[in-house]
């Protein structure tokens, strides 16, 4: 099956203290009622193994911090919220330093 993910790397510290040199974050997309906002909801894994093997889900320390919704024109945003919101978690990962690259796509 085909999906969309970010691979994350850099010097990221896990809420547990722990650091760790790479993430596999998959979000979603929802678009809100008045189309006007897209939600994006980002999960946290070790790697793409421990996603596809169902393993616990590990969080950045600074992950509540990051935006959950971001502002969506249809006619100038296109019409994939999934790469858009992709997009959008990308952007504020490479903000704090970080390198991330969409794959699986």
């Amino acid at each position: 099956t085909n999906k969309m993910a970010l691979e994350i790397t850099g010097n990221i510290e896990l809420d547990n203290g722990i650091v760790v040199n790479s993430l596999y974050v998959r979000t979603q997309a929802d678009l809100s009622d008045d189309g006007k906002m897209v939600y994006c909801g980002a999960k946290y894994w070790s790697s793409k193994t421990a996603e596809e093997n169902k393993q616990v889900q590990v969080y950045p320390n600074f992950w509540t911090e990051l935006k959950p919704e971001v502002a969506y024109d249809r006619a100038t945003d296109g019409s994939d919220i999934l790469q858009y919101a992709n997009e959008f978690v990308k952007f504020q990962f490479e903000s704090r330093g970080l390198t991330a690259t969409i794959i699986d796509l």
